[in-house]
């Protein structure tokens, strides 16, 4: 199962020969691996290998899904009054809402509520806005028991409020009960750490070095965008970055990493300077998301860039579909899910039997594939 979530992020790059392409275990050594498009014998074409449930509830606006064996949870931002959707694992059913918008400190009302920003691992629900970060206990059984869920069901664990320097911070989360790590835009480092005991705030884990030219913090950290999870079933956190075909998996307990290299379809371009910053809008995009499960790894996969029309910059995409790639945990390839446009949003049950995803375009539906 997913558990409590707690997100520790260590980055190292060793010298390896691009050549070499590593079959060795993640937890003997550190090694890299080079992935290319046919390393993914298992291909799941879900544009006509989907089931589709129609739902009682309009998903217009989702920014993210997660889930546990029972429970998929879509945070949907259409309507103010039920931030949150829960749906059934079992057959897509919808089983009712929770959370608001607004400036006060109920328990259930949120300020503006981060995508990245929510996770569920097992029956603890994290939650951060501009203003704090929540952890919340879901009654899964009591939902499952009684087919649908209420306030009743849901129990604040803890309300951490943030102090001005954090306000906007990225992707906050507590680890254990005394800090949280996550990054601030203006941060020099690629992660920072909040005690809430001496409230000290500390750069840590520095930035990969992929860029050798001098640029302030807030453009440093639009470069090496990323998103990250970590697995605590696993002790190891998966990184995937926007901007390089890189997912790294690092390995916590003896501080060593996995670096799969994935062949894309075109190189990245020479990083060119704007100002202090860098000219984000050239640059070749590549992984968006990452979600993690018991047996494995899935990052989505989406190559494009921006061109120049007129006055206007258009999206040129490379690959047709976005495709979520599957790896085990020792970073070799599984299966690859070829996604509907303009579906973007996805999530998989932790024991890996299902995948759930939306379109933005058919508000009434839910859909998802069975894995096994």
């Amino acid at each position: 199962m997913k558990k409590y979530g707690l997100i520790l992020l260590l980055f190292a790059f060793f010298s390896c020969s691009d050549s070499e392409k590593s079959t060795k275990n993640l937890d003997s050594e550190t090694s890299i691996k080079q992935i290319e498009a046919t390393d993914f014998a298992n291909v799941i074409d879900l544009t006509v290998n989907s089931d589709s449930v129609k739902i009682s509830t309009d998903l217009f606006v989702v920014y993210n899904l997660v889930s546990n064996n029972d429970l998929v949870i879509a945070l949907e931002k259409s309507n103010q009054g039920k931030l949150f959707r829960v749906f059934s694992t079992r057959n897509g059913e919808y089983l009712g809402g929770f959370g608001f918008t607004g400036p006060g400190p109920l328990d259930l009302e949120f300020a503006q509520v981060s995508p990245r920003g929510v996770t569920l691992d097992g029956n603890i629900l994290q939650v951060s806005d501009n203003k704090s970060l929540r952890t919340f206990l879901i009654d899964t059984k009591g939902v499952v028991e009684s087919g649908g869920i209420s306030n009743e069901h849901i129990k604040l664990v803890n309300r951490i409020p943030f102090p001005g320097a954090l306000i906007y911070i990225d992707n906050p989360t507590l680890i254990g009960d005394s800090v949280i790590y996550g990054k601030p835009s203006d941060s020099k480092e690629l992660l920072i750490s909040y005690n809430l005991n001496d409230k000290s705030i500390k750069d840590v884990f520095p930035y990969p070095n992929k860029y050798s030219g001098e640029i302030d913090a807030t453009s440093k950290s639009g470069l090496y965008n990323k998103i990250f999870r970590y697995s605590p079933l696993h002790e190891k956190i998966v990184v995937a970055f926007s901007y390089f075909p890189l997912v790294q998996i690092y390995n916590l307990r003896n501080s060593k990493y996995l670096e799969l290299q994935y062949k894309p379809k075109n190189d990245q371009v020479e990083i060119t300077r704007q100002g202090m910053g860098i000219n984000e809008g050239s640059l070749y995009n590549y992984f968006g998301s990452v979600d993690i499960t018991d047996k494995g790894i899935y990052v989505s996969y989406d190559e494009f860039t921006f061109v120049t029309n007129g006055q206007n910059s258009e999206r040129l995409r490379i690959t047709k579909n976005m495709e979520v790639q599957s790896y085990d945990w020792s970073g070799n390839p599984r299966s690859k899910f070829i996604f509907p446009r303009p579906a973007w949003v996805y999530t998989t049950t932790p024991d890996d039997s299902k995948i759930f995803y939306v379109k933005p375009n058919m508000e009434n539906y839910i859909y998802f594939h069975s894995i096994k």
